[in-house]
């Protein structure tokens, strides 16, 4: 193995240079210089780099500041050019190439994003031979990595933690199974324990809906907010499905909704799975709500114009992600304040959910369709809360059930 190492101590040195702004002057800097070599196992020069010297310092002592630094990633960079494979920045690139084609696209951006964010700073194009002792450190570091947003630092949230702690996981199977490692170090990572997150139970009581609706069209930035609230509420509708609605999704007539795609910052794109492509029936309500909404933009257009323009818009284009979470954060924080219940988007699906959980007494095959789930696990661990009515009422059947047998 070829190691980079310096051939002598480094030097800090003066020289005089002229005054920017005054040719005739001449003032005092200061600059660091390393020699590095490239040395075999034996200890033999192999390769020589010759002189590096940095930038100018205008003092002695920013130069003394610096020079670790300044080292460290010079003979990073001496590395690279020595064992180009050898350091993590080009094994993460190699990982994210092979997944390429496999991942989603949502999928491939929260793994870039994760990447370059966490991972790429904690291992700190480390060689392979340092992989280890990074690995061994990993979960220790992920349970104290904070971040600061506001101004205010936080730790990630368990959620966030597992899936950076699967994803380099991942990174270190895909690097011993392609042969890139000679050692399996995922053995290094010890065992799991950050905590599994519970899930939300949270969902928006029927007693609310009007008072959600009502705050939605008093305190929302447009008159879309409420009428996506509404149709999340009636549909269980995604975000991203909610705002890759386009006029020829609604059917009018049949009152029904198509939903066969998603929308996000990317752009249009495929459902989250195929099992998401469906349609949902529109109750009286949302058909009313969405009827007059269309009415009044239909003017000016052929009909075919008309039925590919998004179902919601924000100045004649696809409503942007980013401005509906900022809208929704404006009508949820008046609602917690009215309420005492803090809700995030997802709990308006999940309220979807229970309800047809109910009204359906637990029909799986049902549930599957109308929640867009490839499997009802998904729906019954994460998306279906057993409310009060349905306890008193499985109850009330019990009792009269063993009142039937005994009498």
């Amino acid at each position: 193995m070829i190691k980079v190492e310096l051939k002598m101590d480094p030097k800090i040195t003066s020289i005089r240079t002229k005054q920017k702004g005054d040719k005739k002057k001449f003032v005092r800097k200061w600059r660091i210089s390393i020699y590095p070599v490239a040395v075999n196992e034996e200890g033999d020069i192999v390769f020589d780099f010759g002189r590096i010297r940095s930038g100018l310092y205008n003092r002695q002592l920013d130069a003394q500041v610096a020079e670790k630094e300044f080292i460290r990633k010079k003979l990073k960079e001496c590395k690279k050019m020595i064992n180009p494979d050898d350091t993590a920045d080009q094994l993460l690139d190699r990982f994210i190439e092979s997944g390429e084609n496999e991942w989603k696209p949502g999928t491939l951006t929260s793994y870039k994003d994760v990447i370059k964010n966490q991972i790429r700073p904690y291992l700190d194009d480390c060689t392979k031979e340092e992989l280890e002792e990074k690995t061994k450190g990993f979960q220790n570091w992920l349970k104290n990595k904070t971040y600061s947003r506001n101004g205010k630092t936080s730790t990630f949230s368990v959620r966030r933690q597992n899936f950076i702690f699967s994803l380099y996981r991942s990174f270190l199977n895909y690097l011993f199974q392609n042969g890139l490692i000679k050692e399996d170090l995922t053995r290094y990572l010890g065992r799991k324990t950050i905590p599994k997150s519970k899930p939300r139970t949270t969902i928006v009581d029927t007693n609310y809906f009007k008072l959600l609706i009502q705050i939605a069209k008093e305190h929302g930035a447009d008159e879309n907010v409420w009428r996506m609230i509404v149709l999340a509420l009636m549909t269980g509708c995604r975000r991203g499905e909610l705002l890759g609605l386009l006029v020829e999704d609604y059917n009018s007539r049949m009152r029904t909704l198509q939903i066969n795609k998603s929308f996000s910052r990317r752009g249009y794109e495929e459902t989250k799975t195929a099992s998401s492509n469906r349609t949902v029936a529109v109750p009286q309500y949302l058909a009313q709500v969405l009827d007059e909404m269309l009415e009044e933009r239909r003017r000016g257009f052929s009909e075919y114009e008309f039925s590919k323009q998004p179902l919601f818009m924000k100045n004649g284009a696809p409503y942007p992600t980013s401005t509906f979470g900022r809208y929704l954060k404006e009508v949820f924080k008046v609602f917690e304040e009215e309420t005492g219940e803090h809700l995030v988007f997802h709990d308006l699906r999940r309220t979807y959910s229970t309800i047809q959980y109910e009204i359906s007494d637990g029909n799986h095959d049902y549930m599957k369709s109308v929640m867009g789930h490839s499997s009802i696990d998904t729906t019954k661990q994460i998306y279906t809360v057993v409310t009060e009515q349905r306890k008193k009422k499985n109850s009330q059947k019990f009792s009269d059930e063993m009142d039937e047998i005994l009498s």
